[in-house]
């Protein structure tokens, strides 16, 4: 190996240095006066002698040889070349280890037809050093290849075995930590070795083609790691075998192929959009653009055809119903829409509610017999969608591991793997893949005292099985432990629900709007002593203080909540949607007794009563002057209020009170009344009863807001 010598000196002699490399002086001498090239071993060791970094040692050497062998050049990092280089060689190459009088040789081939790919394979030989011969067979076969023996050994530790390559080829482990634009290139190569991108006309439609992707290989492993790295590029693929057996011209000779072939496929326009993108291959993938027959302007007219349309209003009417009726919330994000393909789709999927309704609704229109006929094949008789598992995500895994530990399903990281290994995700994808965030997960649950490990023995810890108890999130039990232990300098209200919004059971969190931001810096600023944990530098690190400002809006959004602010309040000052408090209030709700159990476990008694009103204000969204009131049946943070106003401060005032007294309240009646008063102790006489239900009654109004909705039924 020849290098760059870094002028660096240290104080040792070379008798010194030379002992510590385990190595003769005059060897030593050798390496130094350049008449030997040094092994990488001993160059390893020199550079920690000297303190070098890898990064920095790696600089330093130029080419690298076998012990016998013309020298190749390495780069210091793997590049998109090289691994468009290992993905030609999984897919139409090969690796052949050979034994001769000298010792082992490795020989690299590259086969393929496509003259563009050959080429790229020999330049990409080149650059690393090494000189390629290109041949051609009777068949027109391009052949490149190259011996060496210090590439060879490299490129089979990706999975390309020395002989059977095509039937135990696979994508080891580490090539899906990768980052993307390397599993690209991967991927390109893969695809310009045994892929093929392919147009159909689609029996129906306008110039409506339907395409796909196919990566045919006789591995079943390699199919596999190929749809897992596809997933790493957001490509979701299928893999389908084939028993056919396959007769192909090799070398003008028909050859047969007994062995199953596993095609991975993907045909969704995203798709093939993004591979083209992300693992930009020698073979032609066109540049598909969506069909004009999936785009519903096209069936408008020329003055519809705007994203948006003005109508006059000519005036309102308020009417008073007589009885209540039902109200139906219906509500799309920014980016829904009501079509999809030219169909009115909004709430099919939810068509007929189980225990409410008996039967669902949702139509079709067609423009003609045909089209009709069309959809009854393709919404109607159609076969299921398919169903794709998401446990591979790690916020919904991490729960699920350590609930099979507490709940004592699996006894060691063995018995977890199996576990899982039964789960509907293993059954689609394979459970190579989960088993590598399974160990991370592990690594985690340990690191953190959830899980206890003795040799092979998994427990959960008594932290571990209150929170698998609590249904949350490792990470939002950690977060709430730390937060308990280290405290701000002023604990609050404020401290508290900061502190469960920045859990991740709480997302998504409302983010801040452009007129919010400057008042939340200001809010942040003034309140910075009641925040858990450091707050992060605006400027040091803003992607981290813009995500503490969502931490802010959500708290200050429930602060609004347990201020008493009304649903129409929060929606003007906060921009937050009635459905979206809703969810928050919720979740905080059970985040805050998540909170009030882990502050017992832990030994914070003196939070537990504060938590306690915390997580009641919650629940009615009242101040604590009315949480009292707020426990009667009936009363809620409305109805609280104007007993409060009306003098009504405690249960004993509405135990004294008459029905008369409690009816002339707006929005109470007679039967509420008798209710309210029977729950605080009062007593109430017959002809008291008789003269409050021949009373007027005073006006109710029916569901004043979305979270103090009961259904009557």
């Amino acid at each position: 190996m020849q290098e760059n010598r870094p002028k660096k000196s240290i104080p040792l002699k070379y008798k010194d240095v030379a002992q510590h490399l385990g190595v003769s002086l005059r060897t030593f001498k050798g390496y130094v006066s350049a008449r030997r090239n040094p092994p990488l071993s001993r160059v390893l060791s020199l550079g920690r002698l000297l303190g070098l970094g890898k990064t920095e040692l790696a600089s330093q050497i130029r080419l690298v040889k076998s012990k016998w062998g013309k020298p190749i050049r390495i780069p210091e990092t793997i590049n998109e070349d090289f691994m468009w280089l290992v993905g030609i060689i999984a897919s139409d190459g090969h690796i052949k280890k050979s034994q001769t009088i000298r010792g082992t040789y490795y020989h690299i081939r590259v086969f393929n037809k496509n003259r563009e790919i050959i080429e790229k394979a020999e330049s990409v030989l080149q650059r690393l050093g090494c000189h390629p011969q290109v041949t051609s067979r009777l068949d027109q076969q391009l052949i490149v290849e190259v011996g060496s023996n210090v590439l060879g050994p490299i490129i089979s530790q990706f999975g390309i075995p020395f002989r059977r390559k095509s039937l135990d080829v696979f994508v080891p482990d580490f090539l899906l930590r990768f980052p993307k634009p390397l599993i690209g290139a991967f991927l390109a190569g893969v695809f310009d070795g045994d892929g093929s991108y392919s147009e159909t006309k689609y029996p129906r439609g306008i110039n409506t083609k339907v395409r796909a992707i196919v990566i045919a290989t006789g591995s079943r492993r390699f199919a596999w790691g190929l749809h897992d790295l596809l997933l790493r590029l957001g490509i979701l693929s299928t893999v389908v075998k084939s028993d056919h057996v396959q007769e192909v011209m090799l070398n003008n000779r028909l050859a047969i192929f007994p062995n199953p072939v596993y095609r991975v496929t993907f045909r969704k326009i995203a798709d093939i959009r993004r591979f083209r993108d992300l693992a930009p291959s020698v073979k032609k993938i066109p540049k598909i653009d969506y069909s004009q027959y999936h785009n519903s302007h096209a069936y408008r007219t020329e003055e519809n055809r705007q994203p948006y349309s003005w109508v006059k209003v000519k005036g309102t009417v308020r009417k008073k119903l007589r009885s209540p009726i039902k109200v139906y919330n219906l509500s799309v994000s920014e980016t829904e829409t009501y079509l999809a393909s030219n169909f009115i789709v909004h709430n099919c999927g939810r068509a007929g509610r189980p225990k409410y309704d008996k039967f669902g609704e949702a139509l079709l229109i067609a423009r003609n017999p045909d089209e009709a006929e069309w959809l009854m094949e393709n919404y109607v008789l159609a076969q299921p969608e398919k169903l794709w598992s998401k446990l591979a995500a790690e916020r919904v895994l991490r729960p699920h591991v350590l609930s099979t530990v507490a709940a004592g399903y699996a006894h060691s990281e063995e018995g977890l793997y199996n576990f899982f290994g039964k789960t509907f995700y293993a059954h689609q994808y394979g459970p190579r893949l989960i088993r590598i965030k399974i160990g991370d997960i592990l690594q985690f649950l340990v690191k953190q005292k959830m899980v206890t490990m003795e040799g092979k023995d998994l427990e959960a810890s008594k932290f571990g099985k209150r929170v698998s108890e609590l249904y949350i999130d490792p990470m939002s039990a950690v977060i709430l432990r730390d937060g308990l232990n280290s405290r701000a300098k002023s604990m609050t209200d404020l401290s508290l629900l900061h502190l469960i919004c920045k859990t991740p059971d709480l997302a998504p969190r409302p983010r801040p709007r452009g007129s919010e931001i400057d008042k939340l810096i200001v809010t942040a600023e003034l309140h910075r002593n009641e925040f858990v944990g450091d707050v992060p530098d605006q400027f040091v690190d803003p992607l981290e203080y813009e995500n503490f400002l969502s931490e802010l809006k959500a708290s200050q959004v429930l602060l609004d909540w347990i201020d008493e602010q009304t649903e129409d309040q929060i929606l003007e000052t906060r921009k937050v949607e009635p459905g979206d408090l809703l969810r928050l209030v919720q979740g905080s709700e059970w985040l805050i007794l998540a909170t009030q159990e882990l502050g017992r476990l832990f030994g914070h008694k003196d939070l537990l009563a504060p938590l306690e009103m915390l997580k009641v204000r919650l629940a009615k969204g009242v101040r604590p002057e009315l949480v009292k009131l707020t426990s009667l049946e009936g009363v809620g943070r409305v109805r609280a209020r104007m007993l409060f106003d009306a003098g009504l401060k405690t249960i004993e005032d509405i135990k004294e009170r008459s029905l008369e007294q409690l009816t002339s309240i707006r929005t109470i009646g007679p039967s509420l009344a008798k209710k309210i008063k029977v729950q605080a102790g009062g007593l109430i006489k017959a002809d008291e009863w008789e003269k409050a239900k021949n009373a007027k009654p005073s006006e109710v109004e029916q569901q004043a807001i979305l979270t103090e909705y009961e259904d009557s039924e």
